[in-house]
């Protein structure tokens, strides 16, 4: 009887454990966090000493990165078609990839791996959502500027001279608000939004200026004509 409690007990933590995996797999997408892995690595490339530096438990360690195994072991090819680095399928596009990765090969999830998709408003790497919550963000306080600095404060130690000097500059880099909004297309999107109003403006008001233009030409018409008349007389 035992046994049977404990067999059951150790299924449905199976199970749950399964359920926690696809669950986080949803909540993290693959997609963002991908572009937002690219964009640590480009910076890791422009800086080379930030890399020595770095703590393990630096949010930019890739290593504890949820999707970064699988990264490593699938293959793209030129052509833009992706090989699964689990069971070799191939498929045309990211797209259809993602999907197959989070229904056949959901990725094994603790407290010691990071979903790097939290990282998309350092980088600009946002979805569209996300994206404009960080430009409102942005705009009205400082909660995603203090999590920037946050992160980048904890990647680097504080008693070593050198590594508090890069997290500094870092820091300085990453972290100030004309950045943060001009990566994520904030102030594009506001430009173009006075562009849009002025465009309504004048589609909202151009029936009235037409109708002005139209009832002053009638008027100078007339006035030549009334003029050409009483010469004639």
């Amino acid at each position: 009887m035992a046994h049977t409690k404990t067999f059951h007990l150790v299924l449905i933590l199976f199970f749950l454990s399964k359920i926690s995996q696809i669950y986080c797999d949803i909540n993290c997408s693959r997609q963002v966090s991908r572009r937002v892995s690219h964009a640590i690595r480009q910076l890791l490339k422009d800086k080379k000493d930030i890399s020595k530096h770095l703590l393990p438990e630096c949010a930019f360690n890739q290593e504890h990165h949820i999707f970064n195994y699988e990264e490593k072991i699938n293959i793209v090819y030129p052509t833009g078609e992706r090989q699964c680095g689990f069971c070799g399928e191939i498929f045309q596009d990211e797209k259809t990839y993602d999907q197959h990765m989070g229904k056949s090969h959901p990725s094994l999830q603790s407290g010691e791996f990071y979903c790097a998709e939290k990282l998309c408003t350092i980088f600009g790497e946002c979805g569209e959502p996300a994206r404009e919550r960080a430009c409102s963000s942005a705009a009205q306080d400082e909660s995603l500027l203090d999590f920037c600095r946050k992160t980048v404060k904890s990647c680097f130690s504080e008693d070593n001279k050198d590594s508090k000097l890069i997290g500094i500059e870092l820091n300085q880099k990453l972290c100030n608000k004309e950045r943060i909004l001009e990566v994520n297309r904030c102030i594009e999107k506001k430009v173009q939004q006075s562009n849009t109003n002025i465009i309504e403006f004048l589609f909202h008001h151009f029936s009235k200026a037409l109708l002005i233009v139209i009832m002053l030409s009638t008027f100078f018409v007339s006035y030549k004509i009334n003029l050409h008349v009483n010469k004639i007389k």
